[in-house]
């Protein structure tokens, strides 16, 4: 006798088989044209639909799905990107080519934070030093590329709701013609604190001696809310130009950071994004972009939260120390597309100008007296870059490129007072408010498909 789990097999496969000729008819459906761009080895691109799958809270943990990529945690949101081992300013985060500085001098408001789910469509990112579009991508570049606007009207909800009673919910609406077409929508975020393997909270991981503890009556109090709002407008000028306008602002409030000293009261972000694109001007030229771009962050962080801001001789305000930071950074940048001999050339030039500045204030420095931790720091920078692609066979490329900046810091508050009273006894030679350099960025690569 068969097993039963073979007979059942042979009888399903008979069944099949005795089925009538019609059901087996041929059906033809509509074509499908699918249209994607060539990844090459060194990059990868992470879509909405992977992120909104994924029971990340932010850009910086939904990150962490591509291979090589993770991310540094300092609370329930806010995660850091780290690539390949680099963070920080090893490696350039932005969205649609708009740089973002943070306030917080310990990165509690990393550029990453600053962009929802919702107004975003993939995630590009590019490992190495291969991006030459962007001065500072030593590690890589994580490119955040915003919603695109389907024709005819369209509207789109989503909800999200999750232990320690997250609830992520997020609305968009959009209408496009042939030549006009506008976006805009609405998000917003909050959880209590998540809890560990053990089941004690993130804010419940220093001891009760410490004065870094939560109080009481914060230790499960919501581990953020963040409202987000933005807008998208395109207009085609003509057959070949077109131009697109973005608008954003978040508003986030009460983020808790158990890992660092201070939490933040409130983190305001606001961005401006305009683009010009001219696709074959001429014969020669396949493409001519314009941007221009601005961005401003304001950043309030305290200790009012934890124990060490309880009153004392010493102690007489709601908190014991508190961090206000600011940062601005605009910038513009023209490029174009090039047929060159057999390849093509790629290149243009850009620049940015950014000022970061953080006034601290501690009871335990001179009676809350106003101290620069930050101290009003401009930074220009400027840069020229070129890359050629040479498709030298059907399954071979050849691609070189690089790139020359020029950057110009100056710390507008440190007085020779205060670096030779502060900095100077660290220091081994000489210490200035302000420098300057220049320097060249070049590569090389072999890309084989065997």
């Amino acid at each position: 006798m068969l097993p039963r789990h073979l007979s059942t097999l042979l009888a399903i496969l008979f069944a099949t088989c005795s089925l009538p000729a019609f059901a087996a008819e041929t059906v033809l459906l509509e074509e499908i044209v699918v249209r994607s761009t060539e990844v090459t080895t060194n990059e990868e691109v992470l879509t909405i639909r992977e992120v909104r799958e994924s029971p990340a809270r932010d850009i910086g943990e939904a990150a962490a799905n591509i291979p090589g990529l993770t991310s540094l945690r300092k609370g329930a949101i806010a995660n850091d990107i780290v690539l390949r081992g680099l963070q920080r300013d090893d490696i350039n985060v932005l969205m649609d080519g708009v740089r973002i500085q943070g306030g917080c001098p310990s990165r509690m408001d990393p550029p990453a934070f600053h962009f929802d789910f919702a107004e975003v469509e993939s995630i590009e990112v590019v490992k190495g030093p291969y991006d030459l579009t962007y001065a500072g991508s030593m590690g890589g570049l994580v490119n955040v590329i915003s919603k695109t606007i389907d024709p005819g009207p369209g509207f789109s909800a989503s909800l999200t709701v999750g232990s320690y009673e997250q609830l992520s919910t997020s609305f968009t609406a959009s209408m496009a013609t042939e030549t006009a077409e506008v976006l805009g929508g609405y998000a917003y975020k909050t959880s209590k604190p998540p809890k560990d393997g053990n089941g004690d909270r993130i804010t419940e991981i220093y001891p009760a001696t410490s004065k870094n503890r939560y109080r009481e009556k914060d230790v499960d109090s919501d581990a953020y809310r963040i409202n987000t709002y933005w807008m998208k407008a395109g207009l085609q000028l003509n057959n070949k130009t077109r131009t697109e306008l973005n608008l954003a602002h978040q508003d986030a409030e009460h983020v808790l950071y158990p890992a660092l000293y201070m939490d933040a009261e409130y983190d305001r972000t606001d961005r401006l994004n305009w683009t010009m694109t001219v696709d074959q001007p001429s014969e020669l030229l396949d493409e001519i972009k314009l941007q221009a771009y601005w961005t401003g962050v304001d950043h309030l962080m305290h200790d009012e939260f934890r124990e060490s801001s309880r009153p004392t001789m010493m102690i007489t305000r709601d908190y014991m120390m508190e961090t206000d930071a600011d940062t601005t950074t605009y910038g513009a940048s023209l490029s174009g597309v090039l047929a060159a001999g057999p390849g093509e050339l790629r290149g243009g030039i850009d620049g940015f100008h950014k000022n970061w500045d953080a006034v601290n204030r501690s009871a335990m420095y001179m009676n809350y007296a106003p101290q620069s931790m930050i101290p009003d720091v401009d930074q220009d920078q400027v840069g020229l870059f070129a890359e050629y692609r040479w498709p030298a066979a059907e399954t071979l490329r050849i691609t070189t490129g690089l790139r020359l900046d020029y950057a110009d810091t100056s710390a507008n508050r440190l007085n020779n007072n205060r670096l030779d009273s502060l900095y100077q006894l660290y220091q081994s030679s000489s210490l200035i408010s302000d420098n300057d350099f220049f320097e060249p960025t070049a590569n090389l690569q072999l890309n084989w498909k065997p």
